[in-house]
């Protein structure tokens, strides 16, 4: 989820590259939407999605049964302390890496085909 229609552009394919299915959504409400209609198993979110997204994240963390990837501005040592309470699994700073990006949604799917077997 991201209003950065460039990040969306760019995104996509990285990950389809890197064979993982990709659903995007420019707004919450799209977002919210997809993930109420699709088994959905990570997220990435965009901090820049809204003035609240550490309050969004923490939403989907509770409702929805999925790994979440949160990107942001901030430098990954200042945002790692409050994952917890926030919900994210991986935080990454922007501009993102999209290999490292791939790499960390595949070991969020990993972690979650464990947990369920």
């Amino acid at each position: 989820m991201s209003s950065d229609l460039r990040l969306l552009d760019r995104l996509a394919p990285a990950m389809r590259q890197a064979d993982l299915d990709v659903l995007c959504a420019a707004d919450i409400a799209e977002g919210l939407k997809r993930l109420d209609d699709a088994e959905v198993n990570v997220v990435i979110l965009d901090e820049f999605l809204t003035v609240d997204s550490w309050r969004l994240c923490r939403c989907i963390d509770q409702v929805f049964d999925t790994g979440i990837i949160f990107l942001g501005n901030r430098p990954s040592e200042e945002a790692w302390p409050g994952a917890e309470e926030i919900g994210f699994d991986f935080y990454l700073e922007k501009p993102v890496s999209f290999p490292e990006l791939s790499a960390r949604a595949k070991a969020l799917l990993r972690r979650r085909e464990n947990i369920g077997n």
